[in-house]
């Protein structure tokens, strides 16, 4: 038979244990500090699972985001768990492995976003698929370190009028110190692109391209027409060399 005194402490654990549970998603988010992070319109649900709409991360509008943590990781004051993004044209998944005051380190990450270029030489617009083990974001700064991989068919605009194919870009990147960069490559019955971009903090993207024209187009003067308007000169390699900065939408 249980004593008075082991009877208290359960009834104590109990009833912390209870209080935990029955949080208001809202408390959850502020003693986890994630409203250092984003912004949000509306958060519901509880500890187990959190839902917040209408959210925002340094002016970028991510939509719906879930937070399911690991208890286990809460009881020992950590912050460990699933975070889930649908919505604008969004979805991605991640385990979240720690949470400071200003970072947060990212794991299993897969994310599809849609991405514009406000360039009126070059209309560029698509998805972007990314994948990556780790990436550690910072409120400031942005993506501060890790590496991912990357697709995207976003030149598909600009090209597929003249081999009525899409042009899809495969690559690897890595971020610093707020930096992205990232190596693309692909091509199709038309013509092969490589691009060598960067992103800053700020949001203006910066790519150096190389074109080679197939054989079959390379003699389109309306081609290489548009190569000349984008800013594409041709060199002695015989494929067309360029540089453009523009601000990007997400």
């Amino acid at each position: 038979m249980l004593s008075l005194k082991q009877l208290l402490v359960i009834f104590v654990v109990a009833f912390f244990v209870l209080l935990v549970a029955l949080m208001p998603a809202r408390a959850v988010v502020g003693w986890l500090g994630l409203d250092g992070y984003v912004t949000f319109e509306r958060v519901s649900g509880g500890l187990f699972h959190a839902r917040l709409e209408g959210v925002q991360a340094r002016g970028v509008a991510l939509g719906t985001v879930e937070i399911t943590p690991d208890i286990g990781a809460l009881l020992t004051g950590g912050f460990e768990g699933l975070v889930t993004l649908n919505g604008m044209g969004r979805n991605g998944r991640a385990q979240v492995s720690s949470v400071s005051a200003s970072r947060a380190m990212f794991t299993d990450i897969s994310l599809i976003t849609p991405l514009a270029l406000a360039h009126s030489a070059w209309p560029l617009s698509g998805d972007v698929a990314l994948t990556a083990r780790s990436l550690t974001l910072d409120a400031g700064q942005g993506c501060v370190d890790g590496s991912f991989d990357v697709r995207t068919d976003m030149f598909t605009p600009a090209f597929r009028a003249f081999s009525g194919q899409d042009l899809i870009l495969e690559g690897a990147g890595g971020c610093e110190a707020g930096h992205i960069s990232a190596n693309l490559e692909g091509q199709n019955e038309g013509v092969a692109l490589k691009v060598d971009l960067t992103l800053s903090p700020q949001g203006t993207l910066v790519a150096d391209l190389v074109l080679e024209l197939k054989a079959s187009l390379a003699d389109q003067q309306t081609l290489q027409t548009l190569m000349n308007f984008a800013g594409l000169q041709r060199q002695n390699d015989g494929k067309w060399h360029g540089r453009f900065e523009a601000p990007v939408t997400f």
